[in-house]
């Protein structure tokens, strides 16, 4: 479901942005080590820390963008 817009928004942003999804059935180690209990799970990071984290879908894509905005401005104004 979130498959289409992912991929447009890796378009979107390439270079700004490096969308990487995990299957959680076929690596659940993975799964595991990120703490991913609902899917979908969102985790930004930045410089190898984590800036944000969302757990379950969103209302919509647009809510989705917005989060993703506000994640890095506030990474940015913390540092």
């Amino acid at each position: 479901m979130m498959e289409p817009f992912l991929n447009g928004l890796a378009d979107k942003r390439a270079g700004r942005l490096k969308v990487v999804r995990i299957d959680v059935d076929a690596e659940p180690a993975l799964a595991s080590r990120f703490l991913i209990k609902a899917t979908p799970t969102f985790i930004l990071y930045r410089n190898g820390n984590q800036i944000g984290r969302l757990d379950g879908a969103p209302e919509n894509y647009t809510d989705l963008e917005l989060w993703i905005d506000r994640a890095i401005i506030q990474a940015g104004t913390a540092q």
